[in-house]
């Protein structure tokens, strides 16, 4: 049974507005391992970059020299992974 409330507006009825929260409840639910799934894959992408495995040493050199080139085929993740690898060792104005 519907109801008004003093302005003539029509009540939402509580078992549809549970079904409703719901729907929501599940379509966030949804969304959000979505977003998981595409970060786990990208992760998994730049673990497969070949920069990778010279993260470390890439780290290190940066640390303990002035100047360091780093040289590699376009698309092994230079300019991309570099700067993240710095930036999680604590470097700042990181350029490249």
């Amino acid at each position: 049974m519907d109801t008004a409330d003093d302005r003539g507006r029509r009540k939402l009825d509580k078992k549809l507005f549970e079904s409703f929260l719901n729907v929501v409840s599940i379509y966030l639910d949804f969304k959000n391992k979505e977003k998981f799934e595409k970060l786990k894959k990208l992760r998994q992408t730049q673990r497969d970059l070949p920069v990778a495995k010279y993260r470390q040493e890439i780290v290190s050199a940066v640390q303990n020299e002035r100047v360091v080139v780093v040289a590699g085929d376009t698309g092994c993740g230079k300019s991309t992974q570099v700067p993240q690898y710095l930036h999680d060792a604590g470097f700042q104005n990181i350029g490249n």
